[in-house]
């Protein structure tokens, strides 16, 4: 969280690792009073970096380090035992300031969004099709890691649209093979066990790195789409800016991978 340190809850956190008994009532009443004014003014500035975050080209690695250090903000608070109302509100606003900066925060089920990945000369296709149906393959995924997001190994995938769960037509606890018949998806009888009725379930039976979804692409739309190959970026903004799709990304999903 090195880009939000001037925000971090110091002054709280130093406060939790004293050793109060050492402080006369008078001495901890004053010390307390004066972190509770720093702390304002640290959420307070956080609240107006929120307010900066570009939600039409929207860092998820940034929300994720935010929500976890207002987390750290409650934790601390609800330890030392605070209950200055003032600076309660300023970290519920800064919440709610977050998830409407946050494009997809909407269409989030459980934390989990779908995630149809290929390169944009077949996502153009899809948004621009004319055929009644299009059914296509999505990752349930909750975009924190590298991992979440399906990635083909001889298919350039550059980014990803984002799909609410509720637009799944057909729920499955692991990637499955499949081919289209007439806009429509076809499952291999191999992979029949692995259905199931719903993101909950197919979570509950996970058995591979993924849990997948179908949709029908020529209905549902997508709420943003997602910079998967770092490479592709500014295509994928200027595909964006052409659909009028707002863009996400998690920098983590650049980073390269790590082998000993």
């Amino acid at each position: 969280m090195e880009r939000f340190e001037q925000h971090q809850p110091k002054s709280l956190l130093e406060l939790s690792e004293l050793e109060i008994d050492q402080l006369s009532p008078a001495e901890l009443a004053e010390l307390t009073e004066l972190v509770i004014l720093e702390s304002k003014e640290a959420v307070s500035s956080l609240c107006q970096e929120i307010l900066e975050m570009d939600e039409r080209n929207f860092s998820l690695d940034a929300f994720y380090e935010l929500q976890e250090l207002l987390d750290e903000y409650d934790e601390l608070i609800k330890k030392l035992k605070i209950e200055d109302g003032v600076l309660l509100s300023l970290i519920k606003n800064a919440r709610q300031l977050l998830l409407e900066k946050n494009p997809i925060s909407e269409i989030a089920q459980a934390n989990y969004i779908l995630v149809h990945s290929s390169d944009l000369i077949s996502l153009r296709n899809l948004l621009t099709s004319q055929n009644e149906t299009a059914e296509v393959c999505a990752t349930a995924s909750s975009l924190r890691k590298k991992n979440d997001i399906f990635r083909s190994k001889t298919k350039s995938i550059e980014a990803g649209f984002i799909y609410n769960p509720q637009q799944a037509v057909a729920w499955f606890s692991k990637d499955v093979g499949s081919h289209t018949s007439r806009g429509k998806r076809v499952l291999e009888k191999r992979f029949q066990e692995f259905a199931t009725s719903s993101l909950d379930e197919a979570l509950e039976k996970q058995s591979g790195p993924r849990v997948e979804a179908w949709l029908d692409g020529a209905k549902a739309k997508p709420g943003a789409i997602l910079i998967i190959d770092e490479e592709a970026k500014e295509n994928v903004l200027r595909f964006a800016q052409e659909f009028n799709l707002p863009v996400i990304y998690n920098s983590h999903f650049f980073e390269e991978e790590i082998t000993n």
